[in-house]
Formats: structure tokens, C-alpha cells, sequence
């Protein structure tokens, strides 16, 4: 089957050197522009200056408005509340998203390794990320995605082998990854406790 796997028609070091073409292409897209095509950065990139202003004492909101600790996007703000404090709210916001991406990269290429399938997983995949939430902004969600990946393989490595090292782990990450995105924390809930079920004989 030629479809089978990427080698039957690419070498190793081809698809290596790709692959790292298309991060390239993806990083000047990131970083390029002033203003990144997402729908609704700035409604995030806002809540952060809002927050920034709370913590500092100094918003003119402070007798209206609060910090709700459960908000499910409160990872996210708090690491672009700390790149915030370095530069500016524009460049934050592209800082931050780039390094969603890359952390994105980084948990793809662990699933690949933890499953077992061809490199086109991760050509795939790293298109994926531009995609719908991409374009309407929603990186609280895509920021759980990377989180929810590793949360994955270290439930499948638990799975198989009961070591009870990977249960802080699974902890850890499972909340790492309800405090980026309810959404991804279900979903990759469900995923795990899916692939627990094909273990069955």
C-alpha cells in the first residue's frame, strides 16, 4: 500500500527537512504580521491588561470587576500575564500563540512516539492547528489541546503499565488542562477512558 507510509515515497532526512520548512512558513505567519487573524485575541488580550491593572491596584474597574480563580482560561492568562510584563500587549499576544504552537508541535510528536504511527501524523496535525479555533482566536481552547495530548499519553503509559509514577503526572496534567479549557480536559477524558476500554479482551 504506497499510502501505507510516508518513506515509500519520501526519505527520512526529505521529510525531516520538510517538516521543518512548514514550522518555518508557520512562524514568520506568527510573527510576521502586526495583527494576527484571530477573531477574538482581543477580547483575551484585554482581560489580561484588565487583570494586570487589578493585580497592580491601578484599574479604574476595580469596585466592579474581579478575578474569578475558576475561569477555565486562567493558565493562559497567567503565562501571558508573565510575557506581558517584558513587552508590550501586542507582541504578548503573538509570543504567546506561537509558543502554543510550539508546545503543540511537542506534544504531537510525543502522541506519534506513544502510538506507534507515521510521521504524516505530524504533517497533519500541525495543519490542524490553523484551523477553526485558530481562526476565531479561541486560544484558551488551543492551549488545553497540547496539554490534553501529553494527558493522553501518560493515561495510555499508566494503562499498560500500572506504574504509580504516572498517576502525578496524570494529575498534574489533568489539571493543567481544566485550567487551560473545560473542553479539552473532557474530550481527552473521554479519550483516555476510550482507549482503557480496547485493553478488554
Amino acid at each position: 500500500n504506497p499510502y501505507k507510509n510516508m518513506n515509500t515515497f519520501l526519505s527520512d532526512r526529505i521529510q525531516k527537512i520538510l517538516f521543518w520548512v512548514l514550522i518555518l512558513i508557520a512562524l514568520i505567519f506568527l510573527l510576521y504580521p502586526t495583527y494576527l487573524p484571530m477573531v477574538d485575541l482581543p477580547q483575551h488580550a484585554s482581560q489580561v491588561s484588565a487583570l494586570d491593572d487589578l493585580l497592580k491596584n491601578k484599574s479604574p474597574w476595580k469596585d466592579i470587576i474581579f478575578i474569578h480563580w475558576d475561569t477555565p482560561y486562567l493558565t493562559m492568562y497567567l503565562v501571558w500575564l508573565g510575557i506581558y510584563q517584558l513587552t508590550d500587549i501586542v507582541m504578548s499576544a503573538k509570543i504567546v500563540v506561537v509558543l502554543e504552537f510550539v508546545f503543540y508541535l511537542y506534544a504531537i510528536r510525543q502522541v506519534r512516539r506513544a502510538f506507534g504511527v507515521d510521521r504524516l501524523f505530524e504533517f497533519v496535525a500541525l495543519t490542524c492547528f490553523f484551523g477553526y479555533s485558530f481562526q476565531w482566536g479561541f486560544i484558551g481552547y488551543i492551549s488545553g489541546i497540547p496539554v490534553g495530548f501529553l494527558f493522553l499519553v501518560v493515561n495510555k503509559k499508566w494503562i499498560e503499565t500500572h506504574q504509580n509514577k504516572y498517576l502525578w503526572q496524570i494529575t498534574l496534567l489533568g489539571i493543567w488542562c481544566y485550567g487551560s479549557h473545560v473542553l479539552p480536559y473532557a474530550f481527552f477524558c473521554f479519550l483516555s477512558y476510550a482507549y482503557f476500554l480496547t485493553t478488554f479482551k
